[in-house]
């Protein structure tokens, strides 16, 4: 238990200086962070000057001010990356306390048996038996999260299937109704069509009705002059008749 200890030393729960601790690593590194913003600062404020007009020697120190630049840009990204992990790998979170503790009793309690079994019988099957049987445990669990993955990865592929799905209906209803504004139009025409078509067609015949009457009209008084001529032809042979009977 002693190298246990050092192994895997006591989490900070319950101490009265945890918090002074995990304060005293984040302050180390925001004062790091403030003086990297204080440099690259700096470093900007010489590079706007050594650009300024007449300045002496700009290529070089240009040169060497981006290099700092560079290098205190890749300290300031370190820094920040380093700062929100410690933030998350904090010793004082509950889930990270609870699972030290939790491997710490499990680890203590397996090294008690075994020593205890080791001092009755000198053997150390209950040991062995701890190890396969949290290999089993990890394996199950690494299968669960295998399968995890693969449902995630399947949740994925049927998204982009109902995405892809969706895509071509909202498609093919815009063909739809493209298509249905199209015959839209061509029935409108249609009707257009038919519209003038019947107008000429009655314009026609009615003009034929009105020629058909004037001939008509025009052959009935022909026909009326003719009669009354041979009305007139038959009284002029009639007279000369009628007189000489006289």
């Amino acid at each position: 238990l002693v190298v246990l200890g050092k192994i895997m030393p006591v989490s900070y729960e319950g101490r009265p200086d945890a918090e002074e601790i995990v304060g005293d690593e984040i302050g180390r590194i925001v004062d790091t962070q403030r003086q990297l913003e204080q440099q690259f600062s700096q470093l900007m404020t010489a590079r706007q000057d050594t650009k300024a007009p007449g300045a002496v020697g700009k290529v070089n120190r240009l040169m060497q001010l981006e290099q700092d630049i560079s290098a205190v840009s890749g300290g300031l990204k370190g820094s920040n990356q380093f700062f929100s992990r410690s933030l998350k790998q904090s010793p004082l979170t509950s889930d990270n306390l609870e699972k030290i503790q939790a491997d710490r009793a499990f680890v203590e309690q397996v090294v008690v048996e075994a020593q205890s079994e080791l001092a009755a019988s000198g053997t150390f099957l209950s040991l062995l038996q701890s190890v396969l049987s949290e290999r089993e445990k990890k394996a199950n669990l690494q299968q669960t999260i295998l399968r995890e993955e693969e449902g995630r990865k399947r949740i994925k592929q049927l998204h982009r299937l109902k995405l892809e799905v969706r895509k071509e209906k909202e498609v093919e209803i815009q063909n739809r109704n493209e298509m249905i504004a199209h015959l839209k139009d061509q029935l409108q025409e249609m009707k257009a069509k038919t519209n003038m078509e019947g107008k000429y067609v009655k314009k026609n015949a009615e003009v034929q009705v009105f020629q058909t009457q004037k001939h008509c009209s025009m052959s009935e008084q022909a026909l009326r002059e003719e009669l009354e001529a041979l009305k007139i032809k038959i009284d002029e042979e009639v007279r000369p008749t009628w007189r000489g009977s006289t």
